[in-house]
């Protein structure tokens, strides 16, 4: 009975095995369907990772900016200009160098001549704009011309040997650079200061005259004003540290500087872009890991090898 009963189980799989089995169908534009490109003409590209390709910069660099740890910006603003004593203070300092030589029995017994930078120090503050220059005589210029003469100390000796007045070329001296002979050898000589007006032969002899005809008299009022503009001239930059011109004096323009890099591997592009910076003017230094360097020229094959920086500046 239980074999019977086994044969029967066995028939019955064997017919099931052979019987045909139907599946359900599945629609292929569902089970695998794409989604299509927005643009079917793109080509997609895989994302670049980084040190792929040289990355290249440029900007404007100021003064002592760094580009590179070895390498800054070297553009300094222009100092201001220091404005130079006029061409009468000039003079008058020019004058007073030779006549401080000359001995005065006035001066104390151990009297030493100063310095002439000493002497320039008292006018360096005597611009164009504070002492300027005034028209002279041909009578003037000649007196001047004498002072000057570096090869003929006769006029300076007649000034400064015996400090007295001897008309009429004491009077071109003081209304030429607004003070007297003897005041200037106070000043330049001695150290000494000046105030107080510069006193015309008009007046001089009105104090001592008829001062009433002085102050009626045009031409000698004329005189006496001209005389104290002079003098207000030179007390204001005579003895005054020298300083911005009152004027404004416009500065130099400053130069623009600009910077280039390249960061990458040195043998994707590095050398050429040595080249081209050192044919433009270009500052340059290479900086790795480990070191930077600044370089004149362009390094021989194997000079420099893996990833690196090359960065220069040039001002214009």
């Amino acid at each position: 009975m239980k074999r019977h009963l086994i044969f029967s189980l066995l028939a019955t799989s064997a017919l099931m095995g052979c019987r045909k089995v139907s599946f359900t169908p599945m629609a292929l534009n569902e089970s695998l369907k794409l989604s299509e490109p927005a643009d079917p003409g793109a080509i997609l590209v895989p994302p670049m990772t980084g040190g792929d390709s040289p990355v290249f910069k440029s900007g404007v660099c100021v003064d002592q900016q760094s580009v590179a740890t070895c390498l800054k910006c070297d553009n300094p603003a222009p100092p201001s200009p220091v404005p130079l004593p006029s061409t009468k203070a000039q003079k008058l300092a020019r004058i007073m160098k030779m006549s401080c030589q000359i001995g005065n029995r006035s001066y104390p017994g151990d009297y030493a001549p100063p310095a002439n930078a000493d002497i320039d120090a008292r006018v360096e503050a005597c611009t164009a704009e504070l002492y300027p220059e005034t028209p002279m005589s041909s009578a003037q210029r000649s007196t001047m011309n004498k002072l000057l003469d570096a090869n003929d100390p006769s006029m300076r000796n007649k000034f400064f040997a015996g400090l007295w007045y001897q008309p009429p070329f004491t009077d071109h001296f003081e209304m030429y650079f607004g003070l007297e002979g003897k005041e200037a050898a106070a000043v330049f000589c001695l150290g000494q200061h000046i105030q107080g007006d510069l006193l015309t032969t008009e007046y001089i002899n009105a104090v001592s005259g008829d001062y009433f005809a002085w102050l009626n008299d045009p031409a000698a009022q004329a005189r006496w004003n001209e005389a104290q503009s002079l003098r207000r001239q030179l007390l204001s930059c005579l003895d005054k540290p020298a300083g911005p011109a009152p004027l404004p004096v416009p500065l130099p323009s400053q130069k623009t500087c600009e910077y280039k890099s390249f960061e990458g591997n040195f043998d994707d592009g590095g050398r050429d872009e040595m080249f081209q910076l050192l044919t433009d003017g270009y500052k340059l230094a290479v900086e790795t890991e480990n070191s930077c360097n600044l370089w004149t020229q362009v390094p021989g094959a194997g000079s420099v090898k893996g990833r690196v920086k090359i960065v220069g500046y040039r001002c214009q």
